[in-house]
């Protein structure tokens, strides 16, 4: 089937694209343009593949990404934001809660405490 296998193929371009560039993307459409692919048909194709959109998915990146950073080096909540794409520590806290159900400072004290 030639219409299931482009949409496979285009999650795996676009689940590429998000690995490679997720501090640089602003928007959904972003990620669709960058892959040639219809931002409908792929935010559906990844909710089937994945369960999720687009954009949840480029925050499950960014916050495996920071709690990667987190540690490994002894940076402020701030800076690890920026590095990872948000534009504050605010809404790297608040996507971090939801994505790993609990906030960046309780994670560093398990991992320090471990």
């Amino acid at each position: 089937m030639i219409i299931a296998r482009r949409s496979s193929t285009d999650v795996l371009r676009a689940i590429e694209y998000i690995e490679a560039n997720y501090p640089r993307i602003e928007d959904p459409q972003d990620v669709a343009g960058a892959i040639g692919a219809d931002i409908d048909q792929l935010q559906e194709d990844l909710q089937s593949h994945i369960g999720c959109k687009i954009e949840a998915y480029v925050h499950r990146v960014r916050v495996s990404h920071a709690a990667r950073i987190r540690r490994e080096q002894d940076l402020k909540l701030y800076a690890i934001a920026r590095e990872v794409g948000y534009k504050n520590d605010a809404m790297l806290r608040r996507n971090w809660k939801k994505v790993m159900g609990t906030l960046p400072t309780k994670q560093r004290r398990t991992n320090v405490a471990a």
